[in-house]
């Protein structure tokens, strides 16, 4: 099982109550993920791709691959 959760950092500390599917468990793996950092690195990644070359071609590249079946009915 996978929990996937943000909690709050409170005097440097992090307190995870588990739920009931990880009773009796011996070992865990924590990885831990700043929320603001990857969100900021996320939207900036993503405005440098509107001017990445490489990028707009690929997506010129999948528009007209899809273009011919663009008005088909389904």
């Amino acid at each position: 099982m996978i929990l996937t959760q943000i909690y709050q950092v409170k005097d440097n500390k992090v307190i995870i109550n588990l739920p009931a599917a990880f009773k009796n468990k011996k070992k865990l793996l924590v990885t831990l993920n700043d929320v603001a950092d990857s969100q900021a690195n996320k939207l900036d990644m993503l405005k440098k791709a509107a001017k990445d070359p490489l990028f707009l071609a690929d997506i010129a590249e999948i528009n007209n691959d899809f273009q011919p079946v663009e008005h088909e009915n389904l």
